[in-house]
């Protein structure tokens, strides 16, 4: 096959860049994989059309008759009858979501044998938003020595911020997306989150109310986060079916300080699902406590 007959059968312009090339063969691809549609590819076709991509790639070039040296097939996949050239123009061009699989399937195998493994917490804290607690272990030891009885203590970070999703937006789609299983099936007792991340799920009523905590502890307003909680019915109409405090500033706390905890707010609620309220309700007033003595 000559260069002008390969531009001609893979459908792109005389002189087409490498990028253009593999763009059109991905399609092409794609095409010849597709499952029960009208435009699927003959083998022929499909042959002909890996032979066009490989010339115009630099990928083979004319041999003389006696520089032709057949590779031999490999036996299992004769057996198995897979055609041994498709197979590796399909591993080539899916590389990419081979190994985002390959890092999903081992980080899935590592959360399972996480699972299996872990000491139930009993306390489990979350860091969300524009907040980062930076020293953990004595996040730990602080709420270890100041709350007798508990003994295992879980703690995470969830950072979602302006910054990272001009960086990073992956990553910070993929914050965002733990975010929401955290809230909706996690076992999470007390997130801790800037105000943005606060009013996106205190609204959706993923905390527990706080107003007796906030009256017993004597709270000023500005210290306390009231948020109404809305309802939508089948017709779309949302409407409001409580309201309270659902949030306490805990951003002058000395064990978050101690803890090299920064943010620009720093709130704390109970989720809904926490398995440990009263452990929760005591590590608040501990965050509280501690504001009061260093002030």
């Amino acid at each position: 096959m000559q260069k002008q007959e390969a531009y001609k059968t893979l459908g792109v312009k005389e002189g087409a860049s490498r990028s253009e090339i593999e763009k059109r063969y991905a399609i092409i691809l794609r095409r010849y994989r597709a499952v029960g549609t009208d435009e699927k590819l003959s083998d022929d076709d499909f042959d002909k059309i890996t032979e066009a991509y490989n010339l115009l790639m630099g990928y083979n070039y004319e041999m003389k008759d006696n520089e032709i040296k057949p590779q031999k097939p490999n036996p299992l996949l004769q057996k198995l009858g897979i055609n041994e050239e498709k197979l590796k123009n399909s591993l080539y061009y899916f590389r990419i979501h081979i190994i985002v699989g390959i890092i999903i399937l081992v980080t899935v195998i590592f959360s399972i044998r996480g699972c299996v493994n872990r000491v139930d917490p009993d306390l489990y804290l979350v860091f969300m938003g524009e907040i980062y607690c930076s020293e953990t272990e004595q996040l730990e030891e602080d709420v270890k020595s100041k709350m007798p009885g508990i003994e295992a203590v879980g703690i995470e970070n969830i950072l979602i911020s302006r910054a990272q999703e001009k960086q990073d937006p992956q990553v910070q789609m993929a914050m965002l997306q733990k975010a929401g299983v955290l809230m909706a099936v996690g076992d999470v007792d007390v997130f801790i989150l800037d105000e943005i991340n606060f009013k996106r799920f205190a609204k959706q009523g993923a905390f527990k109310k706080l107003d007796e905590l906030a009256s017993e502890l004597n709270l000023e307003e500005d210290k306390v986060y009231v948020e109404k909680i809305e309802e939508e019915d089948k017709e779309g109409r949302i409407s409001i079916v409580d309201e309270g405090v659902y949030g306490i500033d805990v951003s002058d706390s000395k064990i978050l300080e101690d803890s090299k905890t920064v943010g620009s707010e720093m709130i704390a609620v109970i989720s809904i699902r926490s398995k440990n309220y009263d452990n929760s309700v005591e590590f608040i007033k501990q965050l509280i406590n501690s504001s009061i003595e260093s002030s």
